[in-house]
């Protein structure tokens, strides 16, 4: 059943978040794989990250690219933005930002905070058919943060504050959100790359 399938998501992320002993990535993906078998698009999502990193599973693209699909499909946020991340990137297929931008579009349409973040990275270059627009992908990221505490979504806002492109030069600003990025432990490249804005920013002061 859909109640039984969600209780197998629930303790798969318990047992992903423990502090305790080193964590049992393969007893994770493997509770995560019975809840996507009954078609579970939590499970869907997540075990499709767990295929594409290789992390308690093998890495499998293709598997990958199909998890996130059913998930997306399903209507699901989270694999929506999963789905146009493997797009953008080529997991299992050839990229393509266009169609990336539709499925980011449809995440953040439903409040997806990877969602609005991945979209406000396509439009703040101009990537996937939209118009560049820097100030519309800031008032992304702000909504992101908002929304979700989005680590992404603090260092790309951080950066346009800090390089002061398309909205005023805020040092102080910026150095709170890599602050707040920078002591969160879900997205270690966002925290490394918070750590070398506060660098920076420390520098100026001396």
């Amino acid at each position: 059943s859909d109640v039984c399938s969600s209780d197998l998501v629930a303790v798969a992320r318990s047992v992903r978040a423990s502090k305790g002993p080193p964590r049992d990535d393969a007893l994770v993906a493997r509770l995560l794989g019975l809840a996507a078998a009954r078609g579970n698009p939590h499970a869907q999502s997540e075990l499709a990250l767990m295929h594409q990193n290789g992390v308690g599973v093998a890495k499998d693209h293709p598997r990958a690219l199909s998890l996130a699909r059913a998930s997306a499909e399903s209507g699901e946020a989270a694999g929506m933005n999963t789905y146009g991340y493997f797009i953008r990137e080529g997991v299992g297929r050839p990229a393509n930002d266009a169609e990336a931008a539709v499925w980011f579009r449809r995440a953040a349409d439903l409040r997806n905070s990877y969602g609005m973040t991945n979209l406000g990275r396509l439009m703040w270059f101009g990537r996937g058919g939209l118009p560049q627009d820097k100030t519309g992908a800031i008032a992304l990221w702000r909504r992101a943060i908002w929304r979700g505490e989005n680590p992404w979504a603090q260092v790309f806002l951080a950066e346009a504050l800090e390089k002061s492109e398309s909205i005023a030069k805020d040092a102080a600003e910026a150095l709170a959100l890599f602050k707040r990025a920078a002591a969160q432990e879900r997205e270690p490249e966002a925290r490394s790359r918070a750590a070398n804005g506060i660098a920076r920013l420390e520098a100026e002061k001396r």
